[in-house]
């Protein structure tokens, strides 16, 4: 043994290194449980979308409470939209206090929806949608789309684009924490050059992120002049402003009025569906109600023969 190495030394050296083994093993404990609480946390708070399951293109779905389901025959439809309105505290998926009607066109849409359940909702407060939203089935066999405020320009001035951008900011990453896809959903109206407005103030381009699907209400515009749009037309602008944001479109509700004939305002859903189909949208929801309401020719034309 060296005289500079003793005993002592030796000891010392070993204990030192055996230390620093353990201190290196902790340090690496330490990193593998942050590590994978990070992983965790990225995984329910996710800022980028969720990767869906592919929907075929383009689906023609409709709301519930109309026609089609009353009367015509009908028992499914490959996209259901149903509104929620607000959501009250202790809201469920299968119960939301106080409106029946939510209630009752969200268990229609499990059951009657084969692709998709797209669903609307003004509640304003993201904690409160969180509730709601870990009440969903694990097992449903349905994409989920969720809109936080449709049509939002027609409260305005009331309702200012700056509070509409910032609520959507709020409650998209409570959506894409259940896995949701996240829709905004301006009007039609709103790309005219009659509205007075600009679109771009209710869809900034840094909203894009967070969006999933650029969503429009877009019926008939020729309604009330009493006849038909070009379907072209109809869409062009949806379809533009969503290539400018990079997103995908689809349509949350269309329809338009009989004039006349019945067999004229089916030809003109099957050229919307065939328009729509062209330029490659997510979906087309028909509004089954009031002047809109399904017959039986727009309705095999929209839904096919029940």
């Amino acid at each position: 043994m060296s005289a500079d190495v003793t005993p002592v030394t030796t000891a010392a050296i070993t204990y030192g290194d055996a230390r620093a083994a353990d201190q290196k093993a902790a340090d690496q404990k330490a990193y593998d449980t942050l590590a994978a609480e990070y992983a965790a946390y990225k995984q329910s708070h996710p800022d980028t979308p969720v990767p869906p399951t592919p929907v075929p293109a383009t689906l023609l779905g409709t709301s519930l409470n109309g026609p089609a389901f009353k009367s015509l025959g009908y028992t499914r439809t490959t996209l259901a939209r149903v509104y929620l309105r607000q959501l009250p505290k202790g809201s469920t998926w299968t119960n939301i206090p106080g409106d029946g009607t939510a209630t009752s066109d969200l268990k229609d849409a499990v059951v009657k929806a084969t692709q998709v359940i797209w669903l609307s909702c003004k509640e304003t407060d993201p904690t409160l949608v969180d509730a709601f939203l870990a009440t969903m089935p694990g097992d449903l066999a349905q994409q989920v789309w969720w809109t936080h405020h449709h049509e939002p320009e027609d409260e305005a001035p009331g309702y200012a684009a700056a509070t509409f951008v910032s609520e959507q900011k709020k409650m998209s990453p409570v959506a894409r924490k259940y896995g949701c896809r996240f829709a905004t959903i301006l009007m039609r109206y709103t790309f005219g050059t009659g509205s007075g407005r600009n679109w771009q103030d209710w869809f900034p381009a840094d909203l894009a992120p967070l969006v999933d699907i650029f969503g429009c209400d877009s019926y008939n515009t020729a309604n009330k002049k009493g006849t038909y749009s070009t379907p072209s037309d109809q869409i062009k602008p949806i379809k533009a402003a969503a290539d400018a944001r990079g997103l995908p479109w689809a349509i949350g509700e269309t329809g338009a009025s009989i004039f006349g004939d019945p067999s004229v305002r089916a030809k003109w859903a099957a050229d919307l569906a065939a328009e729509a189909k062209a330029q490659k949208g997510l979906a087309v929801a028909w509004w089954d109600q009031d002047s809109y309401a399904f017959d039986q020719p727009t309705a095999n034309v929209w839904l096919g023969k029940p």
